[in-house]
C-alpha cells in the first residue's frame, strides 16, 4: 500500500509495511520486512510506516504498546503509524489511539508522531436490503418522495448522507471543546449555534 504525500519529508511515496501477527512475533515480522527493504535501498524510517492490522482483534490493543516499545518507532525523526481497518468512528480507535499517542508522543514544540488510519465507512453508511445504512435508507426515502430519476436519488442520498456525517463530526468537535474563533467566543455558544 503506498500514498503520495507532500508531508514532512517532501513529495514521494509514503509505503505502509502491513505487520502481521502469525506464527513469529510481530516484532520479529517487521524486523526482517525492515531488513528486506533497506537491502534493496528503501530509507524505512523516511518512507515507510508499519500498519497495524486491528480488524476484527487481529491486534489486540494491549498488545500495541509493547510491539511499538520493541521496534523503538518513538525513536523515528517522526515516528509513523498506520491503524489497518480500525477509523475514527470505530467504537475501540480511541482506546487504539490512546495506547499508540502513550508510547509515541513528543515533548510540546518537537514533531510529534504521525498517525494515520482507515476502515470500510462506506460499508456501513450504505448497509444492505436486510440492514439498510444511512445512503440505503435516503435512497429510498428520496423514491417515496417521487424522485424518479436513479442517478439523481444516488446523488441527492449521497449529499443528505455525507451532510450528515459532516454535521455529526463538527458536534462532536464542538462538544471537545474545538470551536471557530473567528466566528464565536466559545465551545458553547457554538454548539448553541448548531441548535
Amino acid at each position: 500500500m503506498t500514498s503520495s504525500t507532500n508531508g514532512p519529508f517532501g513529495r514521494g511515496p509514503q509505503a505502509i509495511m502491513p505487520v502481521q501477527k502469525g506464527h513469529i512475533p510481530m516484532a520479529e515480522f517487521w524486523f526482517q520486512a525492515v531488513e528486506v527493504l533497506e537491502r534493496a535501498g528503501v530509507p524505512v524510517e523516511e518512507r515507510v510506516r508499519p500498519g497495524i492490522p486491528l480488524k476484527k482483534d487481529a491486534t489486540r490493543v494491549e498488545d500495541l504498546g509493547p510491539f511499538l516499545r520493541e521496534i523503538k518507532l518513538a525513536d523515528w525523526d517522526v515516528p509513523m503509524l498506520h491503524f489497518l481497518g480500525r477509523g475514527v468512528y470505530s467504537p475501540d480507535y480511541r482506546r487504539t489511539f490512546a495506547a499508540a499517542w502513550d508510547v509515541l508522543q513528543r515533548e510540546p514544540g518537537e514533531m510529534q508522531p504521525i498517525i494515520s488510519s482507515d476502515s470500510v465507512r462506506v460499508r456501513a453508511l450504505v448497509g444492505s436490503r436486510p440492514n439498510p445504512g444511512p445512503y440505503m435508507v435516503a435512497k429510498d426515502a428520496l423514491e417515496a418522495l417521487g424522485v424518479r430519476d436513479a442517478h439523481a436519488r444516488e446523488v441527492e442520498a449521497l449529499h443528505l448522507v455525507l451532510d450528515a456525517e459532516d454535521d455529526a463530526q463538527l458536534i462532536e468537535a464542538v462538544r471537545a471543546g474545538w470551536y471557530d474563533a473567528e466566528t464565536y467566543d466559545s465551545a458553547r455558544e457554538h454548539l448553541q449555534a448548531l441548535g
